[in-house]
């Protein structure tokens, strides 16, 4: 089988990571050197900036960090707790599954909280692979199933239950029936500073401070480098 030609690459920054807080960490530099034109970020709404370059065969997004786009309160409690990593993993998951074909490669970049969404969308591949957007026959599968199939995916990763495990006879009968027929689509993962092997915290109420563990602490099999 012939190599992918073409690349897909996204980068999520870290906490408080964006042009709101004037923070360039490494993310940024890496988004600008694609190519990805850092002036069209908005503050106000901490949307990720999408990039394709037909020519170079070219397909990236930079996912603005966490903690921004929102009042003074919710910048503090969304920068040092879970409260939307769920919405993090879905958003980069889904744009993955968006954007990828089997003539890709995909290249992953992570800064802190960044690193730590990157880590839990390999896993989401490594359970239930990449998602093919079309149906049986070909046509694309409508936003409202192909939401649910991309928050479906991210259950069964977070699931602690042995039939979701990768390995499973359910795992792999809903990657055969879903997803693409690919062994290491992540060419690259790239990751820094990232956090400890206990996750990040978040705040159980009644309770206080936990964290958000990562399902398997190892680089998942879906990675080649």
């Amino acid at each position: 089988m012939a190599a992918p030609e073409n690349k897909l690459i996204v980068l999520c920054d870290g906490t408080w990571a964006g042009s709101e807080t004037n923070t360039k960490s490494n993310i940024y530099y890496l988004a600008r050197m694609i190519g990805i034109d850092m002036a069209l970020y908005n503050p106000a709404k901490a949307l990720p900036i999408p990039y394709q370059d037909l020519e170079r065969g070219v397909d990236a997004c930079y996912f603005p960090g966490a903690g921004l786009g929102g009042t003074f309160l919710e910048y503090i409690f969304n920068g040092i707790t879970i409260h939307d990593i769920d919405q993090d993993c879905f958003d980069v998951y889904k744009y993955i599954v968006e954007h990828y074909t089997p003539q890709h490669e995909i290249w992953m970049f992570g800064f802190s909280r960044g690193a730590y969404t990157i880590r839990c969308v390999a896993g989401m591949i490594n359970n239930c692979g990449i998602l093919r957007p079309m149906d049986g026959n070909s046509a694309p599968i409508n936003p409202d199933s192909l939401n649910r199939l991309c928050r479906q995916v991210y259950r069964i990763y977070r699931s602690r239950d042995p039939a979701d495990h990768p390995d499973s006879p359910k795992s792999l009968l809903f990657k055969d029936r879903v997803s693409y027929n690919v062994v290491t689509p992540v060419k690259f993962m790239g990751l820094f500073d990232t956090v400890g092997s206990m996750g990040i915290p978040y705040l159980n109420p009644g309770v206080g401070p936990a964290f958000y563990e990562f399902y398997d602490n190892k680089i998942s099999n879906v990675v080649e480098k």
